[in-house]
């Protein structure tokens, strides 16, 4: 068969759209970011009914990571299930009601929002600074593509982030300095414990094979590991900013 110049053939494939996992990230990020802040500017039940399926869906997601670590050493008995059970409720769960709890209070949505600030903030800004300046590994066993530049730009970038939002809502407050000093390096510190769980189990991904609901971003636990740290903090800060002992 005689082809054209320029036609398809089978020795010249037509050349495929592929989006890169940035765009796919970008993508996702435009559509499940209006869904969050909506639920969250609502709160109530919808807000905790959010909170507690997302919760669920990490929780299963851990155990499918333990599962997955138990099988591979041969540990698969009822004390393993039972540890990793009582292990997702202390990591996940807790952390769930005090962010729950933290959207209760009076300006709730201002704290929400600040804690997505300090969370998101501390994400971008760090993939920012890695991307522009990073050099140096910030911990090459666990997570090898993070650096100390990327850290550092993080933490200052999330911290006027969360400068802005209280500015804005008008709630600023030197008494809040010590929580955005502290937060990025939690969020930080979050994601790292989540790639460590990951490592030791020499998984890539968090999500469940087939069901992957953030397209780019990994699993739901790659989305709420710092984001779980950041919670804790913030609402045991403003436990002790309530009772007088951090004023």
């Amino acid at each position: 068969m005689t082809t054209l110049p320029g036609s398809p053939s089978e020795e010249t494939p037509i050349p495929r759209f592929h989006l890169t996992n940035l765009s796919v990230r970008l993508i996702t990020a435009a559509v499940v970011l209006p869904i969050v802040v909506i639920i969250s500017l609502v709160g109530g039940w919808a807000f905790a009914i959010a909170c507690g399926v997302i919760a669920l869906l990490g929780m299963i997601e851990l155990h499918g990571i333990g599962y997955a670590w138990a099988k591979r050493r041969g540990h698969l008995d009822l004390v393993s299930f039972t540890g990793a059970a009582v292990f997702g409720l202390a990591y996940i769960g807790i952390p769930t009601l005090m962010l729950i709890t933290v959207r209760n209070l009076p300006n709730g949505a201002v704290w929400i929002a600040l804690i997505y600030a300090l969370t998101w903030g501390t994400d971008t800004f760090a993939y920012i600074g890695g991307r522009l300046w990073g050099k140096v590994p910030l911990a090459p066993r666990i997570s090898p593509k993070k650096t100390r530049e990327g850290a550092i730009t993080g933490i200052i970038g999330s911290f006027f982030a969360g400068i802005l939002v209280l500015l804005v809502t008008g709630k600023f407050d030197p008494v809040f300095l010590p929580l955005l000093m502290l937060a990025p390096a939690a969020a930080i510190v979050g994601d790292l414990f989540e790639s460590a769980i990951k490592r030791t189990a020499e998984i890539k991904d968090s999500h469940l094979t087939g069901f992957n609901i953030f397209p780019g971003h990994g699993g739901v636990l790659d989305r709420i590991d710092s984001l779980i740290f950041v919670s804790t903090l913030t609402f045991i800060f403003l436990q002790l900013v309530q009772t007088g002992v951090a004023l």
